[in-house]
């Protein structure tokens, strides 16, 4: 009975500390994958003198060149939701913006997001967050 007390004792302690340390690990690479994106986006208008054509549902075709593969850009982002690519013609706040819709990690995990990124707080500087997205900031 002392062996399956301690058993459970240890369990309750081990379990919060493997969920912080998955979400620790997800935000991080979400992170990288945001600076990838973001990177390839400001190269494509570099190149082209323009924002690629975003609509705020997924990403520009137009970056399949500037993306590395594997093609993980239309596959859920490591904190849920999907890539998408938004310009002043869809969001009238910022000329360019990269977008993760469907987004459902809430704002306490979209503040750890942004300190990574930011400020630490989702409702300024250049990541966003309203609840349904996380909207980064590429232009103003």
């Amino acid at each position: 009975m002392i062996v399956v007390v301690m058993i459970g004792i240890l369990a309750a302690i081990a379990i919060p500390a493997f969920q912080k340390l998955t979400n620790r690990s997800q935000n991080t690479a979400f992170v990288n994958d945001l600076r990838i994106a973001s990177e390839a986006i400001q190269r494509y208008s570099l190149e082209t003198g323009g924002w690629p054509p975003g609509d705020g549902v997924t990403l520009p075709l137009e970056l399949k060149g500037y993306l590395p593969p594997p093609d993980r850009w239309t596959l859920p982002t490591p904190v849920g939701g999907l890539w998408a690519m938004s310009n002043s013609t869809v969001t009238p706040d910022f000329r360019a913006s990269l977008l993760v819709n469907g987004y459902g990690g809430g704002t306490a995990r979209a503040a750890e997001i942004d300190k990574q990124i930011d400020d630490g707080d989702p409702a300024t500087g250049f990541l966003r967050a309203d609840g349904t997205k996380l909207t980064y900031v590429l232009e103003r």
